[in-house]
C-alpha cells in the first residue's frame, strides 16, 4: 500500500460551523497552504506514520495528495481515500474500505482525528493515516479551510477568479520621472500582450505608486502599496541607500521580484521576500578577480585595490579581498581614503610608486576617468579593472592609452538569441511599446517574463507560498534580456557572475574578453 494511498484514509470528517467571517477567511487562506502544501507560517508541521514508526515533514504528503485539491478524494492502488468536503464531514458515513459506519464529526473529534487518528466513535483509523503534529493556531487554520474546500476558492491578496494584480513602486515624478515612466510602459506593454489569453484565464492588472525619485518617497510608497490588494511587487525602482524595505515586506509577507537597484545586498541566509535578477557588486568584483587570476595560467600579477569610501562599495571590496584569498594572494596595496578625500592624482602617483601590475578601482566614473588621465601622464602601464555599471558612459572619457588597458565587469547578456529579439519585436508591434531606456526596461521585462513562467508552473491554484516555492526551483531560466536566472532557497540573486569587457574607444563600444564568469568559492587543486 503506497504512502499516498494511506494518507488518503485520513479524514472522513464533518462538523457544525457557521458561515465564515472575514477573519476566518484569513485563517482559511493559511489553512489552504497546510492542506495543499503541508506548510504555513509558524513551526514546521510534522507527520507520523504509526505503521512505519516514521516521522517526516508534512510537506512530504500534504492532505491534497490523497484527498485531492477539491477534497473529493481520489483512487489509489485500489483504495478510495474518502472525500472530506464539509457536507460529507457533517453527516454519518460508511467507510468504503471496511464497510464500518461512523458518526458525524464535531469540532473536537475533528481535531482529535487529525492529531491522534481516532474517529468520533473512538475507533482508530487505518495505520496508514498520518498523525499530524502542529500548533493549535495551525490546526484552527486547517479546519477553517476544510469548511470551504471544494465549495469556494480561497485567494491570496491580489488573486481573483479572473485577475492577478501586481504592484510596482516607481519614480513617476521628480528627477527620475523619465526612468519610472519608461519602466511603467514596459510593464503595461507586457500585460497588454497577455490580455487575450491571460494566465490560466486570469488577466494582469497593475497598481503603481510614485516614489517621487527619493529614498524617503520610496519607503512611503512601499508602505502604501503593501496595504493594497496586490499579489507581489515587481520591478520596483529602489534608489541606493533606501532603508527599511525588508521590514515592510516581512510585515506584509509580500514578495518583491526583480527590484531595480544599483547593487543587491544579499543576506546569508537570503531574506525570504526579495529576489534579485542581476549580480551585486560583490559578485561582479569576484568575477573580475577571477579573470585576473586565471587569464594567464600559472601567473599571478600583483594587485592593488582602490576604493571610494562609502557603503556603496563595501561589498565590492569584500569580494575582491575574498577572491584574491581563494587564489592564495592579497593586495599589494589597499587605498581607501576617508570620505570626501578621494584624490585621483595622488592615488595615481601612489599606484605607480607601488609597482602594482593591476589595480581594481571601486569608485564613481568621473573619479576613475581623472585617475586614468594622471596615469597617462606618468606613462603607467598598469592595467585597470572596474565595475562597468558604475563607470557607465564615463568609460569613453578615459585617457586613450589607459583605456586600452581598462577592463570592466559587464553583468548583462553579450549576445541575444533570435527568438528573444523576435519577442521584443512582437511586443513593440502589438502594443506600440518603444525602447526608451534599454537597461532598465530590459530588466523590468525580464522580471515579468520570470513571473509569468513561475505562475505558469504554479497552475491555476496560485498562492504566495506556492509561487515562492516554484520561484526557488528556477534553473537557468533564459529571458534573453538578462543572463540566465537560477534561484534556490539559499540563493536569491538570479545571476552571480559577469562578463569581462575591454573598452574600445575608437569604435565607442565594449568588446568581450571572457565568457560569463561565475567566481569559484574555493581554489581548485593543482592551481597556483
Amino acid at each position: 500500500m503506497t504512502l499516498t494511498l494511506l494518507l488518503g484514509l485520513t479524514l472522513s470528517l464533518p462538523t457544525m460551523i457557521d458561515e465564515p467571517t472575514p477573519a476566518a477567511e484569513t485563517a482559511a487562506t493559511r489553512g489552504r497552504e497546510i492542506y495543499l502544501a503541508g506548510k504555513t507560517t509558524g513551526p514546521e508541521i510534522r507527520l507520523v506514520l504509526v505503521n512505519a514508526d516514521l516521522e517526516m515533514p508534512a510537506t512530504s504528503f500534504p492532505c491534497a495528495s490523497c484527498h485531492g485539491e477539491s477534497g473529493r478524494g481520489t483512487r489509489e492502488g485500489g483504495l478510495v481515500p474518502p472525500g472530506i468536503r464539509w457536507p460529507e464531514l457533517m453527516r454519518p458515513a460508511t467507510v468504503e474500505l471496511t464497510g464500518r459506519k461512523r458518526i458525524a464529526y464535531d469540532l473536537e473529534s475533528l481535531k482529535k482525528v487529525i492529531i491522534d487518528g481516532f474517529d468520533p466513535s473512538g475507533v482508530e483509523l487505518h495505520p496508514g493515516m498520518p498523525r499530524y503534529k502542529m500548533s493549535d493556531p495551525q490546526l484552527e487554520d486547517l479546519i477553517a479551510y476544510l469548511r470551504v474546500v471544494g465549495e469556494e476558492e480561497v485567494f491570496d491578496p491580489g488573486v481573483e477568479p479572473e485577475v492577478i494584480r501586481f504592484g510596482s513602486v516607481l519614480p513617476l515624478s521628480g528627477a527620475k520621472e523619465s526612468t519610472g515612466t519608461s519602466i511603467r510602459k514596459a510593464l503595461e506593454a507586457w500585460s497588454e500582450q497577455l490580455s487575450i489569453q491571460g494566465i490560466y484565464g486570469r488577466k494582469i492588472e497593475w497598481v503603481f505608486e510614485d516614489s517621487a525619485s527619493t529614498r524617503e518617497g520610496t519607503v512611503t510608497a512601499l508602505k502604501r502599496i503593501v496595504e493594497k490588494d496586490v499579489f507581489a511587487l515587481v520591478s520596483c525602482h529602489l534608489p541606493p541607500g533606501t532603508e527599511g524595505i525588508e521590514e515592510i515586506l516581512a510585515g506584509s509577507e509580500i514578495p518583491m521580484i526583480g527590484p531595480l537597484t544599483t547593487t543587491p545586498r544579499p543576506e546569508d541566509p537570503p531574506f525570504r521576500w526579495i529576489y534579485y535578477l542581476l549580480p551585486s557588486f560583490y559578485h561582479q568584483s569576484k568575477s573580475l578577480v577571477e579573470y585576473i587570476c586565471i587569464e594567464v595560467p600559472g601567473s599571478r600579477p600583483t594587485v592593488a585595490v582602490v576604493m571610494e569610501e562609502g557603503q556603496l562599495f563595501d561589498d565590492a571590496l569584500s569580494g575582491v579581498i575574498e577572491q584574491l584569498a581563494i587564489f592564495g594572494s592579497e593586495p599589494l596595496l589597499e587605498i581607501v581614503p576617508a570620505e570626501g578625500h578621494f584624490d585621483p592624482v595622488l592615488i595615481a602617483d601612489a599606484l605607480v610608486d607601488s609597482g602594482a601590475e593591476v589595480v581594481v578601482v571601486l569608485a564613481r566614473g568621473p573619479l576613475v576617468s581623472r585617475m586614468t588621465h594622471r596615469l597617462a601622464i606618468l606613462d603607467s602601464k598598469i592595467r585597470l579593472f572596474t565595475l562597468g555599471s558604475v563607470l557607465g558612459k564615463d568609460a569613453f572619457t578615459l585617457a586613450d592609452s589607459v583605456a586600452a588597458r581598462t577592463y570592466i565587469s559587464y553583468p548583462s547578456v553579450v549576445e541575444r538569441r533570435q527568438s528573444d529579439l523576435t519577442w521584443l519585436l512582437y511586443l513593440a508591434r502589438d502594443t506600440g511599446f518603444r525602447i526608451e531606456s534599454a537597461a532598465v526596461q530590459g530588466s523590468a521585462l525580464a522580471s515579468v517574463k520570470l513571473v509569468q513562467d513561475t505562475m505558469e508552473r504554479c497552475g491555476r491554484r496560485l498562492s504566495r507560498d506556492l509561487f515562492i516555492d516554484q520561484l526557488e526551483k528556477t534553473q537557468e531560466f533564459r529571458t534573453g534580456l538578462v543572463p540566465p536566472i537560477t534561484f534556490s532557497p539559499s540563493r536569491h540573486v538570479g545571476a552571480v557572475g559577469s562578463h569581462v569587457m575591454q573598452i574600445n574607444l575608437s569604435e565607442g563600444r565594449f568588446d568581450p574578453v571572457s565568457p560569463w564568469i561565475i567566481p569559484r568559492l574555493t581554489h581548485r587543486k593543482g592551481e597556483r
